[in-house]
């Protein structure tokens, strides 16, 4: 994955997805939007943004969607590989939209989590809206 290029992993049919595409498009920088329904990621791909994520399968994985019981995924049994796998054959089981620049990754659910990695004080980022100068947020950098 480029290190300078923006990831996206995107569900145009999701709010969610749409709004937090529309935060990091606003910043100005290169976006490759991945439309992960009709482009699955491989089973690499997510072990990649995984490791980015510091996230497990289990916690990746949407328990909502139909084929997450259809597949019985929710055993104990199942493990991270098989998990992975499900993911890379079924992607509407990914939590979406991720994320992905340089190495780092966040699943931006809310959609202003989107922002953490492009902001110095990640923890300075509020999580419950932001200001209309969402710009000159993001480039201060005190």
């Amino acid at each position: 994955m480029n290190d300078e290029k923006v990831i996206f992993w995107h569900d145009p049919a999701l709010p969610a997805s749409r709004a937090a595409l529309a935060l990091v498009s606003d910043l100005g920088l290169e976006v490759d939007v991945v439309p992960i329904l009709e482009r699955p990621p491989s089973a690499d791909d997510i072990g990649a943004a995984l490791r980015m994520l510091e996230m497990s399968p289990r916690r990746l994985v949407d328990r909502r969607a139909p084929e997450y019981a259809a597949l019985g995924l929710d055993g104990e049994a199942v493990t991270d590989a098989h998990l992975v796998a499900a993911m890379a054959a079924h992607p509407s089981l990914i939590q979406r939209p991720v994320v992905m620049l340089a190495g780092k990754a966040v699943l931006a659910r809310p959609p202003e989590r989107a922002l953490a990695l492009f902001h110095p004080r990640r923890d300075e980022i509020p999580l419950d809206g932001l200001p209309h100068g969402l710009a000159a947020l993001l480039d201060r950098r005190g």
